[in-house]
């Protein structure tokens, strides 16, 4: 059988349509070529998914990993939780079902009918979440030298990039939302105006990197930042982990690669019926290297995948194309958010906000509510509602709480949801002493301040006025240098070797290789002592502190 590459370059497979044996490379190009066919596969196959099954039902003597010998032996309990059809699928890169790394036949076959399906023009399959995704994006664009610019919000995972990636860093501030203590959506402006200033600065801007949709459901007008990135002829980066269902119907937002982003990383297993930990990135445009992502992929990933996670991306890809599928889900948000809404003392985050605060669009399958109004937290109201109601949320914090939908959810999830916050408001409603019983159970603030929205207000300024002016190292050479453990007094003045991100808003206030000023300790006390969390502390009282060696 004859096929092309993109160069129009023949290429030669067998004539056997069922596995995909197309040589990846064309001898004729310098980089890798996107095929034009795909051997008859259906974009609703799942040929890595049937190729694993087939090897399964072949009766053989196992002398490969892993030792459990495809569930031969293993555990009691784990055999109980597990089951015995995920132990015999768990085989390793056995002839036939290809080598991630390098991939030639099936997994390069799974991986192009995802790209077709997304919209990409090149799609890898990760075993490591999206998090080795930013990693790898970030390694494809900068190196040392060069900046990446990104929004003070986006993921850990991106701080961490710019270790691995051994890059300056240069942040732009989300919108952020005082009412509700989180941070929203990117504005084009802001952008523009960091690739300015990091310019005037004397950065070498490689790159751009934002988080749509955010953990709490909203969308930043990526078209708009696509056209300022461009304009200064940078790629744009996207964390999608939470909008892999964006490419399957018109209800939900426009995908970042349908509107212009150059590289897009999402969590297939967020919203999509893929295991844990799986998640796609794919690339479209010739702003980014192909080659050096493989390569940056290569190193990153484990030389052992899973192929029960890989099988996951194939099936859920193919799972999330069948016809009608998102109907149940779609439905169960709007009568989600609309009953919700309904509920006074409740701030339900919905497609009212668009136009404002950063926010392009709203995610119907992420559920964002404002409790502060019930006299309780949100990790109060989280409880609450799986204690007595058996409805679990996703998150919590001092304000909100957050409801994750996915292609999983029913109608009858929704309504217990519905009914939960129904009975939960009029027990509020006509007992407010009980809601004044349980706030008050809050450990107290030694602030002044008040509320804990006053205290949302000052993390959210103090991220406003730290990041770049505070900046004396960069991350990389902050995390490789030695750091020593001192009091909070003894911190102020000294450069951070932490990253330390209060809950709420989820915006650090420090990152490594930053100064610590003594209003940022100050607060991040108070955050606890108000019942919220700080993530990343080596210490997680705060008593002590790491700082970068003198």
């Amino acid at each position: 059988m004859q096929t092309r590459c993109r160069h129009a370059h023949s290429l030669t497979s067998s004539g056997d349509q069922s596995i995909f044996v197309v040589p990846r490379i064309c001898q004729r190009c310098p980089v890798p070529s996107r095929l034009t066919r795909c051997c008859g596969a259906s974009t609703g196959s799942a040929p890595l998914l049937t190729a694993l099954t087939a090897r399964v039902k072949a009766q053989q003597a196992s002398f490969h990993v892993p030792g459990h010998k495809r569930g031969s032996r293993v555990l009691d309990g784990a055999r109980q939780v597990i089951g015995d059809t995920a132990f015999q699928h768990d085989l390793t890169e056995l002839p036939g079902l290809d080598y991630l790394a390098s991939p030639t036949s099936i997994i390069q076959q799974a991986q192009q009918l995802a790209a077709t399906t997304f919209g990409a023009d090149q799609t890898w399959f990760l075993v490591n979440g999206t998090s080795v995704g930013i990693h790898a994006a970030v390694m494809a664009t900068c190196g040392p030298g060069d900046c990446l610019v990104l929004a003070r919000n986006c993921h850990q995972s991106a701080f961490a990039a710019a270790v691995f990636a051994g890059c300056d860093t240069w942040y732009v501030q989300p919108h952020c939302d005082e009412q509700l203590g989180v941070a929203h959506g990117v504005h084009p402006s802001s952008v523009q105006q960091a690739l300015d200033a990091a310019c005037s600065a004397g950065k070498r801007v490689t790159a751009v990197l934002v988080v749509s949709p955010t953990y709490f459901g909203v969308c930043s007008d990526i078209s708009g930042l696509t056209d300022v990135c461009h304009k200064s002829h940078v790629p744009l980066i996207v964390d999608e982990a939470h909008g892999s269902h964006f490419a399957f119907d018109s209800a939900f937002p426009q995908s970042g690669l349908s509107c212009g982003a150059d590289c897009v990383i999402q969590s297939s297993h967020k919203t999509l019926s893929a295991l844990t930990q799986a998640a796609m990135l794919h690339i479209k445009g010739d702003y980014i290297d192909t080659g050096r992502v493989s390569r940056a992929l290569q190193l990153l990933q484990s030389s052992s995948p899973s192929y029960l996670l890989m099988a996951s991306l194939d099936g859920a890809r193919a799972h999330a194309q069948q016809p009608g599928i998102w109907e149940e889900p779609l439905r169960a948000g709007q009568l989600s958010t609309a009953k919700l809404q309904e509920l006074m003392r409740l701030q339900v985050v919905s497609s009212y906000y668009v136009g404002t605060r950063g926010i392009a669009a709203v995610d119907p399958l992420r559920i964002t509510v404002g409790v502060q109004r019930l006299g309780l937290t949100g990790s109060q109201v989280s409880t609450i509602l799986e204690d007595e109601y058996g409805v679990v949320a996703e998150l919590a914090t001092q304000q909100v709480v957050v409801f994750a939908l996915g292609i999983g959810t029913t109608m009858n999830d929704a309504e217990k949801l519905v009914a939960a916050f129904q009975n939960l408001h009029q027990k509020f409603q006509d007992a407010p002493a009980l809601a004044h019983q349980l706030a008050s159970e809050r450990p107290p603030s030694s602030s002044q301040a008040g509320s804990s929205q006053a205290d949302d207000a000052d993390i959210l300024q103090l991220s406003v006025d730290a990041g770049n002016s505070l900046q004396l190292m960069s991350l990389r050479s902050a995390f490789f240098a030695k750091s020593v453990r001192v009091t909070g007094a003894a911190a102020v003045g000294r450069v951070s070797a932490e990253l330390l991100c209060p809950y709420p808003p989820g915006v650090p206030v420090a990152i490594p290789g930053e100064v610590l000023q003594n209003e940022t300790i100050q607060l991040l006390l108070r955050v606890l002592e108000t019942g919220g969390t700080v993530t990343g502390p080596s210490d997680p009282t705060l008593s002590t502190f790491l700082v970068v060696a003198t």
